[in-house]
């Protein structure tokens, strides 16, 4: 039991209240709106608060997610945060605010429009939620909604050997998995290497960032027996009921819809074990893997992830089965020896599975389907490079986070804007970071997904693996696991620290600014951001 505060979504229509938004449904071509009321009351002394750490509580605006859209802003000025120069796309720069007392009038609504839908842009789910730099960690674990994009039989041609995998998608039950988390758990406790205030930054929970803001968050701190954790919610509700049919798929899609804490979820029996299920995986975050269905062992997703899956399960009637998300060493990883690592990871049972009886079908044949990909999402390994006579177009840069006792930082630096060192990303190039860090940070780049390039053995913690949902590839006399697979979040909870992680993206075709910052939205509060210009 839980009783607190926070924002949430209210529709006008009906004055129903949730901890959720909608499921929007789009099509490529069409123009996507959102429209934003912003019914929150500034605490005294908000206007003057700083760019920097847990501040504007108030104050709103919105980002899609995983949506490749126009970010919207052509150059950096100081007038950007004005919601007057709010032009339409993505543009997560202007500001919505709240209201400058309680019983003022609601404000106008602000519509963000996605116009249109990117012609080509792959099918897959998206993630709309607040994006106003200091109050992300307060306003995005009970306030976001989620964007389907719809396709057609053309992603999954018959020549390309996907009529199998793509009958079994369209004929599929469609399950949405909605993951939120009520962040409640408390920072660790300083030690004689990390002050309190260090690890209160790193690991913000929701009492900890509205004491700290500036001004503090008025909404008072949480009540009841379960404020002392960390507890995740499931479409809604706290571990509801999942009802399957025997031997059938079901088409789930999930959204690990949080401000931090990562998960490798699975499905397992009374006793623990693994329960007589089958994961097939078909994309990660909005986006169609290389090769389909690719068979794993669990999902992982870490903050702001999706994924799609064709899932089934076997029993008689009336078997039940558990959705759990994993400690580390329980699951695939197999181990967890970094304190980050095991801090991370979220533990709990999310969900109950029913069988209800159902007729068999068969397991498609795995990785027969070679979806059709979008210009953004263009194959950027070495051979595909040589094939196109590309590779004098790799540019390489460094991406890493940090902390030092002025907060978190992003290259060396605080969070800026406007940003007099931009990351600069040119047209016509393909862009290769070597991000580090990667064990406590999920990264995430607006706009354009990015493509896990290679995932050397030396870089696991000891007797760690990178599990299935990597995919292992061709590297095999440089020991490698090369994934192939695109992202627009990646954390890596099993690698070493100091372990350098190569990726590549695409730039292009929309130019603008937009941002690049750790998803742990503590973080992101924290300076731990960056722009980068196209």
């Amino acid at each position: 039991m839980a009783d607190f505060y926070a924002p949430v979504y209210r529709d006008d229509a009906t004055g129903a209240v949730s901890l959720r938004g909608p499921t929007m449904r789009v099509r490529q071509g069409e123009v996507l709106t959102i429209n934003l009321r912003n019914n929150l009351t500034k605490p005294a002394g908000e206007s003057h608060a700083g760019l920097n750490g847990f501040s504007h509580v108030s104050d709103t605006n919105m980002h899609v997610h995983g949506m490749h859209s126009y970010p919207g802003v052509t150059h950096q000025y100081a007038g950007v945060l004005d919601l007057a120069n709010y032009v339409d796309n993505d543009n997560i720069f202007p500001v919505v605010p709240g209201k400058d007392r309680q019983d003022q009038a609601e404000l106008a609504l602000q519509s963000y429009t996605i116009n249109p839908v990117c012609k080509e842009h792959m099918p897959g789910m998206a993630w709309a939620h607040p994006h106003q730099h200091g109050s992300t960690t307060l306003q995005v674990p009970t306030a976001s909604l989620l964007v389907i994009i719809e396709g057609g039989p053309e992603w999954l041609p018959d020549a390309n050997g996907c009529r199998e995998v793509r009958q079994l998608l369209d004929a599929a039950p469609e399950k949405v998995l909605y993951f939120q988390m009520l962040p409640f758990r408390p920072p660790a406790d300083a030690t004689p290497t990390t002050p309190q205030w260090a690890q209160d930054l790193d690991d913000a929970n929701y009492q900890t960032a509205s004491r700290l803001s500036d001004p503090p968050n008025p909404l008072p701190e949480p009540k009841g027996s379960a404020i002392d954790r960390d507890t995740v919610l499931l479409n809604g509700g706290f571990q509801p009921r999942i009802f399957m049919k025997s031997g059938e798929y079901q088409r789930w899609r999930l959204a690990w819809a949080t401000s931090k804490r990562w998960a490798s979820i699975g499905i397992v029996d009374k006793s623990g074990q693994p329960a007589p299920c089958e994961m097939l995986l078909v994309g990660k975050d909005a986006v169609y893997l290389m090769e389909i269905p690719r068979k794993v062992s669990h999902a992982y997703l870490a903050a702001g992830n999706r994924a799609e899956m064709l899932v089934k399960c076997k029993g008689r009637p009336g078997s039940e089965y558990v959705l759990r998300a994993q400690a580390a060493q329980e699951s695939p990883f197999r181990c967890c020896t970094n304190p980050y690592c095991s801090r991370n990871a979220i533990v709990q049972d999310l969900g109950t599975i029913e069988i209800k009886p159902g007729k068999e079908q068969r397991s498609p044949k795995l990785k027969a389907c070679t979806p059709a990909r979008a210009g953004y999402t263009a194959d950027l390994r070495d051979a595909s490079l040589a094939a196109a006579g590309a590779t004098d177009k790799l540019v390489k840069q460094e991406l890493a986070f940090g902390f030092k006792d002025f907060g978190c930082l992003f290259n060396g630096e605080n969070f800026t804007f406007p940003d007099p060192n931009p990351i600069e990303l040119p047209l016509g190039s393909v862009v290769e970071f070597a991000s580090a860090k990667m064990h406590a940070h999920p990264l995430h780049i607006h706009t354009n997904p990015f493509q896990l390039i290679e995932l050397p053995e030396e870089n696991l913690q000891p007797g760690c693996s990178y599990s299935d949902w990597f995919e292992p590839g061709d590297f095999q006399a440089s020991h490698l696991t090369q994934c192939g697979s695109q992202h627009d979040v990646l954390m890596i909870p099993v690698v070493l620290p100091n372990a350098s992680v190569r990726l590549r993206i695409q730039p292009g075709e929309f130019t603008g600014y937009g941002v690049t910052h750790c998803h742990s939205l503590m973080h992101e509060d924290g300076k731990m951001g960056g722009q980068k210009g196209v």
